[in-house]
């Protein structure tokens, strides 16, 4: 049995205010059984692969 779980992440500033222009591409990982299967930022002019554990925020 697969169990599939879908995380949402907004960045913020540190006044919690949405920074629609950030560029900085965090690393995703996770620990313990699990696995990182696809990565996805709504941008389709971003070309990276699905299965990247990198992402660049799009519009926050």
């Amino acid at each position: 049995m697969h169990i599939y779980l879908f995380i949402t992440i907004n960045v913020t500033d540190e006044k919690g205010a949405s920074c629609l222009t950030q560029k900085t591409t965090p690393d995703f990982t996770i620990s313990g059984p699990g696995e990182i299967v696809a990565t996805d930022n709504s941008d389709p002019s971003y070309l990276t692969s699905f299965a990247s554990n990198q992402r660049r925020p799009f519009n926050g």
